[in-house]
């Protein structure tokens, strides 16, 4: 039986903001009265626990975000329950994030002074790794939780990419460590260049999910999750481009601005990843960080009435070739 604590130190585990917290507390609540756990159920025990009058649009918004965390299950229309089990998944995952950072701390207070020499003095000798799809986006996941700046182009903006693609590209650390600290803990700045590639993102998850309906679906989930985040006061930065000219990099930035690493996506010929390269060296970081700048920083900023209307472009074009599969529906 677990030991008493700070039962708030539970929500901070699992990346809750206070409001996804007591909204889960509130269907725990009403799941041992008994009955179906629906919305409008959930709203009048906030309001009578709480004393607080949700609007329906921010409550349906915070149980989507717990859903899409695995957080709780949604067996059917007004029926939320507790998954106990998806939070164990979470608490877990978020166990071996902390052994790693202290199995780095460790590491480095075992020769501070070694440690220091290697990254201020030495001379700048580039090392150079090729790395395999799994092995990349584990290191991506690391890069993303130690860094102050994530600069990436990419075809779509991952971060918005729902638990159920990123597991089925095998990226969920690295997408939910992008969100965690960007989105939720707003302790990660990532400056995102994109051609925002409807096509791109619908093949992807109709790689994954194999339906074309459900793909159309699950496309039309990661735009809106887009949106809500652009709407957000989360650090995220994302500009468009027509195209990104080659450019498909990760540079994880310190807090001091300099970054010492870099990573170059490689592709196959239908445009899918297939590895990366991972070059350490601080002369070719800050290199490709001014290469990215130079893109990044004229380029258009999504944000306000020129998302909505970048995603709302996006989104038509998706319709319009796919969204004949929703007749039927």
């Amino acid at each position: 039986m677990a030991s008493d604590f700070d039962f708030n130190h539970v929500r901070r585990w699992l990346g809750l903001t206070d409001q996804q917290f007591m909204v889960l507390k509130s269907i725990y609540r009403l799941q041992k009265e008994g009955g179906k756990v629906s919305a409008q159920r959930i709203e009048r025990d906030l309001e009578k626990s709480h004393q607080i009058v949700m609007q329906k649009s921010r409550l349906f918004a915070l149980l989507r975000a717990l859903r899409d965390q695995k957080i709780i299950d949604h067996a059917g229309r007004g029926d939320f329950t507790v998954n106990f089990k998806g939070m164990q998944a979470v608490l877990k995952e978020g166990e071996q994030q902390r052994k790693d950072e202290l199995d780095a701390v460790s590491m480095v207070a075992s020769d501070v002074e070694d440690y220091f020499y290697r990254n201020i003095n030495a001379p700048d000798h580039p090392i150079v790794d090729y790395l395999p799809y799994d092995n990349l986006y584990k290191a991506l996941a690391n890069a993303a939780q130690k860094s102050a700046v994530f600069l990436v182009a990419d075809n779509f903006p991952q971060i918005a990419y729902t638990p159920a693609l990123s597991e089925g590209l095998k990226r969920t650390a690295y997408t939910h460590t992008l969100w965690r600290r960007c989105i939720k803990e707003k302790s990660l700045r990532v400056l995102y260049l994109t051609d925002v590639d409807g096509d791109y993102l619908f093949n992807q998850c109709l790689h994954i999910l194999g339906d074309p309906l459900r793909a159309y679906r699950e496309a039309t989930l990661v735009i809106e999750n887009l949106q809500n985040m652009i709407d957000s006061d989360a650090p995220l930065d994302v500009r468009m481009v027509a195209e990104r000219r080659g450019l498909d990099v990760a540079i994880p930035e310190p807090p001091d601005g300099n970054p010492v690493e870099f990573y170059m996506l490689t592709r196959d010929e239908n445009d899918d990843v297939m590895g990366g390269i991972h070059l350490r060296s601080r002369n070719g970081a800050l290199h490709s960080k001014k290469t990215f700048k130079q893109t990044f920083d004229p380029a258009d900023r999504m944000k306000g009435a020129k998302a909505r209307q970048v995603l709302k472009t996006c989104h038509k074009a998706l319709e319009m070739k796919y969204g004949v599969l929703l007749r039927g529906d």
